[in-house]
């Protein structure tokens, strides 16, 4: 691919480097001037130089053009990602508690509450604030009447986002933040009114969104159903079981479950042969394209603007532009322009991992797909269409799954299968959901259009089921860093430019690639099985401790704690992943022993540290000579004063874990303070990690 016909391609590379040198070097804001002022600096050098000098000579203003562009995306990122308030406006926002906040989002229906995102507006010492905050809303039957665009007035704290509280976990913090989302509340039933409703285009389609979904339920939609076909065709995925979720990512197959390219296509196939009337002349054909993008953009609108939609509705736009410019609109092109203008718009979305792989897929189809098609050419129409079907697969496979390993930490090994099966079954559950809908003005028809429509996502799930109860279906418990996701996309770059190029200088460094790849691994492999650490993780209103012996691990929780909650997979599993642990969970209420560790429901003794669990059912009596302890772990509600428990075990440090109750905290914290004794609290400080080397 000869970057000189992708000038917008070029442009983009140093554009995103400045997207993440921005992000990760976080230049404080008063900086913004002098960035604006270099880049028109840099822009206006690059023109002088374009003029002035000969054609052999254009690669030095090409290289201030570059600059330009890199600096650009670090400013823009810098200007994102920046808050908009310094220390005393926070804690002037912290400590007001009645807010004017219009819901910018469709509700969102939480166990005990209602999720909305809301732009608050009010004046603080003569200074107007207009923030996004989130606001969890007691839920009850006014709460769930809320809509996108009502008006509340709400009594509520608003906070910062904790930081993340044990290692490795998800950072929610800095995820709300790339969304300029800086404070979070709750507000308690009878803490807020509505006054008002603001209209607008996202009100609307957030209507047809609830609307949609209900005429769904009334064509003898439900359960598993529903749910599926909501977040395929309206890309609603909130009322998706968990256990169908992992399902789907076990087979490999979780990008059918929200509204993609494939979808949008769809339309835009449907909509294209509906206004082919209109193909007469120019004028019509203006005409045509106006509808087809007004009504491609508002069906992206009525599903979310995932980054996936966005990105396909942006790249039929150019394609619809060219057609009508009678022009060869090259895909290269159309997926450059379309990142360009997103991140253009809002930089931070090159962190959104739906984005990363719907690009990279689709990347890697248009590289990869005609090469893997020319191996094999079968002689009929049905070999052709599944072959096709699986270098497609293949192709996007090869570019996502680098990314995709480092997130989630797993490789679906029946992906192909998983793709050769249902791909097409999604298209027919695509069209036959439109048809379901269509039919809605027919309620006969429509129950009978729903009722096929189920048995299509019955067939659909039992298949996926099927594979998902296959031996070795998935290959988990994979941790690879950025370093080493970069270094395989090189050598997957290198090797794809030898096969086209044949050229033994791109062998060589796909060849240094792999071995860097391979060396990075394995040195963090033998770091990860010469590791000896007792963690307490910081879980709400539970305890859970890792002891990790070279990879082998123990987690010793409460009788609650399984490796299935959600306890688990937002507190501990990122750990363990990236440290290369595997555990099995062991509660605390039952004796477990092995050759490094011994449990009991007071007593944990792990490589000669000694961890003694003070809760609300162990007395304690005064002894001599005292019991050892390098760890006094409190649990629960212990009732034991610290002065008796000191006169009963010698212990280092006390270590308050989720479980303890807020009074118990306090008494020990002022206690250990006055006597010199190391204190931490898993609540506030986060999760401890200790060495047994």
């Amino acid at each position: 691919m000869n970057s000189d016909r992708y000038p917008i391609l070029k442009m983009l590379i140093p554009y995103i480097f400045g997207i993440f040198s921005a992000y990760f070097g976080n230049i404080p804001r008063q900086n913004h001037y002098f960035l604006i002022l270099l880049i028109i600096i840099l822009l206006t050098i690059s023109h002088i130089l374009f003029t002035k000098l000969a054609y052999k000579l254009q690669w030095i203003p090409t290289i201030f053009l570059l600059a330009s562009s890199f600096t650009l995306g670090f400013f823009l990122t810098n200007f994102h990602f920046s808050p908009k308030f310094n220390d005393e406006e926070e804690k002037k926002i912290s400590s007001n508690r009645l807010w004017d906040a219009t819901i910018i989002s469709t509700p969102v229906e939480k166990e005990r509450s209602v999720k909305v995102i809301a732009q608050i507006h009010n004046t603080l010492s003569g200074h107007p604030t207009n923030e996004k905050v989130i606001l969890y809303i007691r839920k009850d039957t006014s709460a769930l009447k809320l809509q996108h665009g009502d008006r509340i007035l709400a009594n509520t704290r608003l906070e910062r986002a904790p930081p993340p509280q044990n290692p490795f976990a998800f950072d929610n913090r800095k995820f709300l933040q790339r969304r300029g989302i800086y404070f979070t509340g709750f507000v308690e039933a009878g803490g807020w009114s509505k006054i008002g409703e603001s209209p607008s285009v996202q009100r609307k389609s957030s209507h047809l969104q609830a609307l949609f979904a209900r005429q769904f339920r009334h064509s003898g939609l439900e359960g598993e159903e529903y749910a599926v076909i909501t977040a395929i065709l309206l890309g609603n995925d909130d009322t998706m079981p968990p256990t169908l979720k992992a399902s789907y990512a076990t087979a490999g197959v979780s990008h059918i479950l929200c509204v993609s390219g494939m979808h949008v296509g769809i339309i835009f196939m449907i909509m294209n042969f509906l206004l082919k009337p209109l193909t007469l002349n120019r004028m019509t054909n203006i005409i045509k394209t106006i509808i087809l993008l007004l009504f491609i953009w508002f069906y992206a609108n009525i599903t979310g603007l995932s980054p996936s939609v966005t990105r396909a509705a942006a790249m039929f736009t150019f394609v619809s532009f060219g057609a009508l410019l009678r022009r060869n609109t090259d895909i290269f092109h159309s997926l450059a322009a379309s990142l360009a203008i997103l991140l253009f718009a809002n930089p931070l979305l090159i962190f959104e991992v739906g984005l990363q792989l719907s690009y990279a897929a689709v990347f890697g189809i248009v590289i990869f797909q005609p090469m893997l098609s020319k191996i094999w050419q079968p002689k009929t129409k049905i070999g052709n269409y599944l072959w096709g079907l699986a270098t497609v697969s293949v192709a996007a496979q090869i570019s996502t799954f680098p990314i995709s390993v480092h997130y989630f930490g797993q490789f679906p090994n029946y992906f192909l299968i998983s793709n050769l099966s249902v791909i097409f079954l999604s298209f027919i559950i695509v069209i036959s959901g439109i048809v379901t809908l269509l039919a809605s003005i027919i309620p006969n028809i429509s129950i009978i259009c729903g009722t096929i429509l189920c048995y299509e996502i019955k067939a659909m799930n039992f298949i996926i089921r099927l594979i998902e109860s296959l031996p070795f279906s998935l290959t988990n418990n994979i941790s690879w860093t950025p370093i080493e996701v970069i270094t395989l996309y090189m050598f997957i770059i290198f090797f794809y430019i030898f096969i086209v190029k044949k050229k033994t200088k791109h062998l060589t460094l796909s060849i240094y690639a792999l071995s860097i790849f391979l060396v990075i691994n394995n040195l963090n492999l033998i770091k990860s099985k010469n590791r000896n650490e007792i963690t307490f993780y910081a879980i709400q209103k539970q305890s859970c401790i890792g002891l990790n012996h070279n990879g082998q691990g123990i987690l010793v929780a409460d009788s609650l704690f399984t490796k299935e909650g959600k306890e688990y997979n937002f507190s501990v599993k990122n750990h363990e992943l990236r440290c290369g642990i595997k555990s099995r969970v062991v509660s605390s209420s039952e004796q477990s022993n092995g050759a490094w560790y011994f449990t009991s429901d007071d007593y944990i003794c792990f490589l000669g540290k000694r961890i003694f669990v003070l809760n609300n059912q162990r007395d304690i009596y005064c002894c001599n000579p005292r019991l050892k302890a390098d760890f006094l772990l409190l649990s629960g509600n212990p009732t034991a004063t610290p002065e008796a428990v000191a006169q009963a075990i010698d212990f280092g440090m006390v270590v308050a874990d989720g479980g303890c109750s807020q009074y118990r905290k306090k008494k020990w914290k002022k206690w250990c303070t006055d006597n010199n004794i190391p204190y931490h609290d898993t609540s506030e400080s986060g999760s401890l990690t200790i060495s047994a080397n």
